[in-house]
């Protein structure tokens, strides 16, 4: 019985070591990028340039020809990997490659990491600010464009004519908005709502000129103008606030991203 049992030990503990031998090894890359390549490491250095929406990646060594890689990349805001393999010489030319670029700076890290905005999709989504009028353009369908509401459990909801509009995150791919300012430009009111009220008076004056007959007909085209070109004056401010407020442009798919040296 303990003769079994010794047995067992040792086959248990053979096979163990069998298997951890197989197991490959997490490697850095150089010893200043670690056992994880990031989004902006990679920006900097190059090291996988054709792969669009790049997040991070880790390196295996199998044995001592044998190596590969797992890259995590995002795709239509989606996350998804693939994997790569290479020999001895193809993995040290890629560390060479990495060893001889200068030190990675935080300046040039934070300056990467603004332009990958594809990293920040969520964070930038809930910094538009409300009632903004934006326009999406979609990986799937037409451009949909209507007032900002909000941006919640991984959709983007518009404000339109004939209701709301409810875009998923997977089918954002670049967004343009032109904020508007909540309490209002008062010079901008004053002008357009003057303006608006003597266009008015003048079509009144008009009216007159060709039809009026008695002095309350007079009066009651004046009075009509100026109230009708009052009223007209608030969507005439939104359009011209609107057409002067700046403009805002987010691209999210990999490819539109630009600013990279």
């Amino acid at each position: 019985m303990k003769e079994f049992s010794l047995k067992a030990i040792v086959l248990i503990l053979t096979s163990s070591a069998f298997l951890l031998a197989g197991q490959p090894e997490v490697i850095p890359l150089s010893d200043n990028i670690g056992t994880t390549l990031d989004a902006e490491e990679n920006a900097i250095l190059g090291v996988f340039p054709d792969i669009e929406g790049f997040e991070n990646a880790q390196f295996f060594q199998h044995s001592i020809n044998r190596y590969s890689s797992r890259i995590v990349y995002r795709e239509r805001n989606r996350q998804k990997n693939i994997r790569r393999k290479y020999n001895f010489s193809q993995f040290n030319q890629m560390r060479n490659k990495v060893k001889d670029h200068p030190e990675i700076t935080e300046e040039m890290r934070v300056k990467f990491h603004y332009e990958l905005s594809y990293l920040r999709v969520d964070d930038i989504l809930k910094s538009i600010p409300p009632n903004s009028f934006t326009t999406v353009n979609r990986y799937d369908g037409l451009p949909v464009t209507g007032r900002y509401i909000k941006f919640a459990d991984k959709k983007l909801r518009l404000k339109q004519v004939l209701g709301e509009k409810v875009i998923p995150i997977t089918n954002i791919e670049e967004i343009t908005y032109r904020p508007i300012a909540e309490e209002g430009n008062t010079k901008l009111q004053v002008f357009t709502f003057t303006a608006m009220g003597i266009f008015g008076l003048g079509a009144g004056e008009l009216l007159n000129f060709f039809g009026s007959s008695t002095l309350d007909e007079t009066w009651n085209h004046r009075f009509s103008g100026t109230i009708l070109g009052l009223v007209a004056g608030m969507p005439v401010y939104d359009f011209v606030e609107l057409m002067t407020s700046p403009k805002e442009h987010i691209a999210f798919a990999p490819s539109e991203v630009e600013g990279l040296e």
